[in-house]
């Protein structure tokens, strides 16, 4: 068998035994030196082991079959690896890659800050829900990413959102209120307000 289909077969290998649980001891011992050789796959490896674990992903979507932890950003951060950047996208806005914080944080390192992998994070973090924006801004040490975070938070301050802002007991009332409805506790009539 050829060695880089016999390295795919590992990883599917890996996936199998952690879905059943039950792993053959010697079996994981080779599986855990192949994949102990080297973080880098050769491309040519790398693209067909995410186009098999994409099928694989959508076949079990399609049955609704758990997945096995961490599978999601195994497969979003081979995705960033093999596929262009507008494809990457393109999956990330249709909602097939979820990125995490981690996976987030793994690119932002992955990539270097020249002007157009600037533009690149940029869109990447952009992409996400607001909250994990601000958690992968802080691992970026760049002046783009500080610029942003300090305008966020001069704006939240501004719009009196802010930690420590004064806020007026009809203030407090509301957000209590917004919070308790949020949660179900209590059904708030817009008329009371």
């Amino acid at each position: 068998m050829d060695t880089e289909v016999e390295g795919e077969w590992w990883y599917l290998k890996v996936i199998h035994f952690k879905m059943l649980g039950q792993p053959d001891h010697l079996e994981m011992m080779r599986i855990k030196s192949e994949l102990g050789r080297g973080e880098q796959l050769e491309e040519g490896v790398a693209s067909r082991l995410f186009t098999l674990l994409e099928r694989y992903h959508s076949a079990t979507e399609a049955v609704a079959y758990p997945l096995p932890q961490g599978y999601n950003s195994f497969l979003a951060y081979l995705a960033h690896r093999c596929l262009p950047h507008s494809v990457f996208m393109q999956y990330v806005r249709r909602g097939v890659l979820q990125l995490n914080v981690d996976v987030l944080r793994e690119i932002v390192y992955d990539l270097d800050d020249t002007p157009q992998n600037v533009e690149k994070k940029l869109e990447i973090i952009s992409s996400v829900p607001l909250v994990r924006s601000l958690r992968t801004l802080q691992f970026w040490q760049h002046p783009m990413s500080l610029i942003l975070r300090s305008r966020l938070h001069a704006g939240s301050i501004l719009a009196g959102e802010g930690p420590g802002q004064p806020r007026t007991p009809t203030q407090s009332a509301r957000i209590n209120a917004q919070h308790l409805e949020t949660k179900g506790r209590v059904t708030i009539h817009e008329n009371i307000w």
